[in-house]
């Protein structure tokens, strides 16, 4: 199956250039500006009919169906202006798409801004119990007024001028953001004699270099396929420093302002919007709805983990002195020791081999493996379209369909492997919503291993989880089925409204990487690339029991940077240490070492890595710099990943209980209550209807072998 999948792209693209492949979908710099164009007068253009409509001739479908209709053929459109600033190989290509996203972005922003809009709309809203209107119908009607109050109609002229221009000054500000972190292509300087350690898999691919003292080095760039086992295998600390130090420097000079300015604007228009803060504005419209009480829930898992942070510390600092020969009052543990130290334990321990574990996982049946479990849980069919033009010869297009009925559901595409100038992180970006007819396609972004001398692309057991996360992403999008594109499968690192709320969106995905721990799902998905045989259960038990191995450590972490997104969008920096104590009373401050003390973002940053991981963050560098999620959607947002992981264990509970992983039944039931719905029902709402009663947090804390009391 595999060689027929690479013959058949070698067929398709053999002849082509990469940037003959992207013209082929219109991904060119004159395409791109036509598009938007066309985009921007056709969507106008709909909005001018709606206002013309007279208020005695107003019915919902020729005012909101209207404007439901026109953004989602707005939405459908944009995708080839959008996406190429995250895939394209050509710089002015990615340069045009930022502009083209921006374009978009500012286009909608005004069209809630319309007053002649509104007012037709809210002569229906405010008469719409005269008409039958089903339960999709009558949340657009709330959201759609919601989202004109949002973006600042009901305010003055002059302020609503202050407001369009500070949304479209942070709309530039998060593009340029985002795309200096995608343009980044830092890379450390090492010898081969300082990256002893490093799997000969990864180290054959590093390109030779010549450094300032005219010795022959190896070049590492700063992607996760090469990064992540670096830090794990480099057993030079004074090497691992300087790769940590460079990936925590990244865009430093570059975003380090820009961040600033973005957090000083955003807390500005919060203000003009009346509300007390950015993060008080971002979270009315998700489940926790207030910074209070994302705070309260931040700290309640920090202090159930406080003991096994401690005690996972501890571990790492003798394992340490053990290897250093020194005694363990001498030793400290660095970040940039954390995940040796790790695998080293593991190792130790539990006699976790990382390197042979990967040899069960080639890249491409995991991927085909994937497919057949999700196939199986949610009854639907994937069809390989081979004939499909796409941006590289790297990427794959699928088609769905229901089994049930043999309908069409949906495509998506996968571009899995890392390329300069390439978005850096993992994603599924959407490119059409649900939307009646109109059919939700979306594409999942990747940096995972490339195939080396000799061999297959190997994944590790943290890859094969990922895929298996941003998969669940895809059949979320592909499995929803709504009138609106508003409710559609979305989230904002597209321009168009709407999608799932942000602390939900991960909770089906998260849900589904436990069933990667199971023994049925886990022989489908190994497969060693010499022998064909899958893991061994010694193995697999050995992996389950390691699962949550330091966790104290893994999720303090997660819960400092989640902390530090909420502090740092609750006002406009600096942060006066008197504000933070009373703001923020759950956080463990130090004495402040001066009358008035005010903390730069990176100061905050350092303060929290601090109290909450006890690790000291080095000189000269900014991790908010290349903080994706602070421009992508997840500003204020970040804790979503946590919220979300409570609900997922709660979730997957259901089917440990009702016969397994890939009970049809279950998974049938999950499809319909909580990939259907998308956007269209409340998070809370889709988990009551799920479980059958209100969700609980103790399985998480059960899972973590910490208080299961906790409700």
């Amino acid at each position: 199956m595999k060689r027929q999948i690479i013959s058949g792209l070698e067929r398709q693209t053999k002849k082509l250039r990469p940037e003959d492949l992207e013209r082929t979908l219109g991904f060119s710099v004159q395409s791109i500006e036509r598009n938007v164009s066309n985009i921007v007068n056709d969507y106008t253009a709909s909005l001018d009919k709606i206002a013309k409509v007279q208020p005695k001739d107003a019915t919902f479908a020729n005012t909101f169906g209207q404007l439901s209709s026109a953004e989602a053929a707005a939405a459908a459109a944009s995708w080839r202006c959008t996406l190429p600033s995250l895939v394209s190989t050509s710089s002015e290509v990615r340069q045009a798409s930022v502009s083209a996203k921006k374009v978009l972005k500012n286009m909608w922003i005004d069209s809630y801004m319309r007053s002649d809009v509104h007012a037709i709309l809210m002569s229906v809203a405010e008469a719409k119990q005269q008409e039958d209107l089903d339960q999709e119908d009558q949340r657009l009607v709330s959201k759609v007024m919601l989202k004109f109050k949002r973006n600042g109609l009901l305010l003055e002229d002059s302020e609503k001028q202050q407001v369009i221009s500070l949304k479209k000054r942070i709309g530039e500000l998060c593009a340029s953001f985002e795309q200096n972190i995608n343009e980044d292509a830092t890379t450390v300087l090492l010898s081969e004699a300082e990256l002893a350690g490093l799997p000969s898999s990864i180290l054959n691919r590093l390109d030779s270099a010549t450094s300032q003292q005219l010795q022959p080095v190896l070049s590492v760039p700063l992607k996760a396929p090469t990064l992540l086992p670096a830090m794990k295998f480099v057993r030079d600390a004074q090497a691992r420093r300087k790769l940590f130090v460079a990936s925590k420097s990244k865009c430093l000079a570059s975003n380090g302002p820009v961040l600033d300015d973005i957090l000083r604007l955003k807390h500005e228009l919060a203000l003009l919007l009346q509300y007390r803060s950015h993060a008080h504005f971002v979270l009315q419209d998700k489940m926790a709805k207030t910074p209070e009480t994302v705070m309260d829930f931040l700290q309640s898992v920090a202090s159930r983990l406080a003991d096994q942070k401690l005690k996972d510390s501890q571990v790492l600092k003798e394992l340490k002195a053990k290897h250093l020969g020194q005694d363990v009052s001498t030793v400290s543990v660095e970040p940039w020791d954390i995940a040796y130290l790790t695998r080293l334990l593991k190792e130790e321990q539990y006699a976790v081999d990382e390197a042979a574990i990967k040899e069960y996982f080639p890249l491409w049946h995991v991927v085909n493996a994937t497919l057949s479990i999700y196939s199986k849980i949610l009854q639907v069919t994937f069809q390989e379209d081979e004939e499909a033009p796409v941006w590289n010869k790297e990427v794959k297009k699928y088609t769905v369909v229901c089994k049930e009925d043999n309908k069409y559901m949906g495509e998506f595409y996968l571009d899995l492997f890392p390329r300069d100038g390439k978005y850096g992180h993992q994603c599924v970006f959407p490119l059409v919503p649900s939307s009646g007819n109109l059919k939700p396609s979306v594409c999942n972004i990747g940096n995972l291993s490339k195939p080396s001398p000799g061999k297959p692309a190997l994944l590790d057991f943290s890859e094969v989880r990922t895929f298996f996360h941003e998969f669940g992403h895809i059949m979320h999008a592909i499995c929803s089925e709504n009138k609106h594109s508003m409710f559609g499968w979305s989230w904002d690192a597209v321009p168009w409204p709407g999608g799932v709320e942000g602390d939900f969106l991960e909770a089906p995905s998260q849900m589904l990487e436990n069933w990667i721990y199971d023994r049925e799902v886990l022989q489908l998905l190994s497969s060693h690339f010499q022998t064909g045989e899958p893991l061994p259960d010694s193995t697999l038990h050995t992996l389950k029991e390691i699962r949550f191995l330091q966790s104290g450590t893994t999720y303090c972490r997660q819960i400092y940077m989640s902390i530090f997104d909420l502090v740092a969008h609750s006002r406009a920096p600096p942060y006066p240490h008197q504000w933070l104590a009373s703001q923020f009373p759950q956080l463990p401050l130090p004495p402040a070492s001066s009358p008035g003390k005010e903390y730069s973002t990176v100061e905050l940053w350092g303060l929290l890595e601090r109290a909450y991981s006890h690790t000291q963050l080095p000189a000269d560098t900014n991790p908010a710099a290349s903080f994706y999620h602070l421009v992508m959607g997840y500003d204020a947002g970040y804790y979503g990943y946590l919220w979300s992981e409570v609900y997922s264990h709660d979730m997957f509970g259901v089917f440990q209980e009702g016969g397994g992983c890939l009970e049809e039944k279950l998974g049938q039931h999950y499809r319909e209550t909580i990939l259907k719905p998308c956007a269209s029902l409340d998070g809370s709402d889709m988990l009551r209807n799920f479980l059958g009663r209100e969700p609980q947090a103790k399985r998480f804390y059960s899972a973590l072998g910490l208080d299961e009391s906790i409700q």
